[in-house]
């Protein structure tokens, strides 16, 4: 799939989110939402990468043995639902959707996510999610500071 945008200084903000890391894989981008339901980025930075590792794909990951994702991903609490989330979702996902709302597990956190780092409408998004409402602020500011640079030069 073609890229829809390229995101300033990816990662290099203060506080770069989780889902960041994985642009612009569309899919690992929402498993990182998926994960980060009702718990948070310090429990899922230690397993996120060996996941992917494990399941890199959504089609790896539609096909994954349950008992085995559960297992994985005990740390992260309600292990059973996640699991069953992900895998849903991953199958949901291969078959094609027009936006994340529509995939199993995915609300306004993974639909927001996706506005603002895969598809670039971060101008659009009012998250209520503070971590987003801080990278919506850095790019507002970033904007803000490169049109500053450029009415200088």
């Amino acid at each position: 799939m073609k890229r829809l945008w390229n995101p300033p200084l990816l990662n290099e903000w203060a506080k770069p989110l989780i889902q960041e890391r994985y642009f612009p894989d569309r899919w690992k981008m929402l498993v990182c939402c998926l994960m980060l339901n009702l718990t948070s980025h310090k429990q899922v930075n230690p397993i996120i990468d060996g996941f992917f590792e494990r399941w890199p794909t959504a089609l790896k990951a539609s096909q994954a043995d349950e008992l085995e994702m559960k297992e994985y991903l005990k740390s992260l609490g309600m292990y059973n639902k996640r699991a069953k989330t992900i895998i849903k979702m991953s199958k949901q996902f291969l078959e094609g959707f027009s936006q994340p709302k529509q995939l199993y597990g995915c609300g306004k956190y993974a639909s927001d996510s996706d506005l603002i780092f895969y598809q670039g409408r971060w101008k659009e998004v009012e998250p209520t999610d503070g971590a987003l409402k801080r990278y919506i602020q850095f790019m507002k500011n970033y904007e803000k500071n490169r049109v500053q640079s450029i009415k200088t030069a």
